[in-house]
């Protein structure tokens, strides 16, 4: 039971760093240049939530605390980079319902358009291929920390 009691928590801590506290300045992070400093904010939320969490419920010294919330900093840091920088999976873009729905009408057809349109979905679809590889990196990440918990 208090393995789902963990994996609670930082799935819920996830959410909250990763939707509720992301600001305007830590979406900066999707930027060719100035990405750093605002996706090193945006982790350094994710690693402090993860070392006042491992605080309160996990009894160990600072040190380990520390590692681990490196751990979380550094896999958020590696895949939000990977998943933002429009020279890797930021260059692939999300369509709104009618974008997409008007994008499926034009792509039926064999002209230039229609490739174009076919190009346009077939970014949409890695986009949403990417974000799900990003949730579940992020999630392996939460059970890595859970599971060294409980070791």
């Amino acid at each position: 039971m208090l393995i789902i009691v963990y994996l609670f928590i930082f799935e819920l801590k996830h959410l909250i760093c990763d939707f509720f506290l992301q600001n305007e300045y830590m979406l900066g992070k999707f930027k060719e240049k100035g990405w750093k400093l605002p996706l090193t904010a945006h982790c350094a939320v994710h690693a402090l939530a993860t070392f006042m969490i491992l605080s309160v419920f996990w009894a160990l010294t600072g040190k380990a605390l520390f590692w681990l919330a490196l751990f979380d900093f550094t896999a958020h840091f590696i895949m939000d980079r990977i998943k933002a920088s429009p020279k890797l999976l930021g260059k692939y873009k999300c369509l709104g319902s009618k974008e997409y729905s008007r994008l499926k009408e034009i792509a039926q057809k064999p002209d230039q358009f229609g490739k174009m349109a076919e190009k346009l979905l077939d970014d949409n679809r890695k986009f949403w291929y990417n974000l799900g590889i990003d949730q579940f990196v992020h999630q392996v990440t939460s059970l890595i920390i859970v599971a060294v918990m409980l070791c």
